[in-house]
């Protein structure tokens, strides 16, 4: 993010063997925090289109229903 004011420090690491699982995951925690802060609008759609179009070739899951997320403190 270009602008300070809208940066944070996330504290975490996220990984998983679904490639397309883990952008929805991030894009998801991006949108939650844009709303938190209520930054102003840019494109990112709660369901981008290139993790869409990475569906449909069959690369990877990108329903957040459909994605089993553990979290761990450690």
């Amino acid at each position: 993010m270009p602008m300070e004011e809208f940066r944070w420090n996330y504290d975490a690491i996220i990984v998983g063997l679904d490639p397309v699982a883990v952008d929805t995951v991030g894009a998801d925690i991006i949108r939650q925090k844009r709303d938190q802060i209520k930054a102003p609008s840019w494109p990112l759609a709660p369901d981008p289109v290139q993790l869409k179009t990475a569906k449909s070739l069959g690369l990877g899951e990108n329903d957040l229903k459909k994605i089993k997320i553990i979290e761990m403190t450690i």
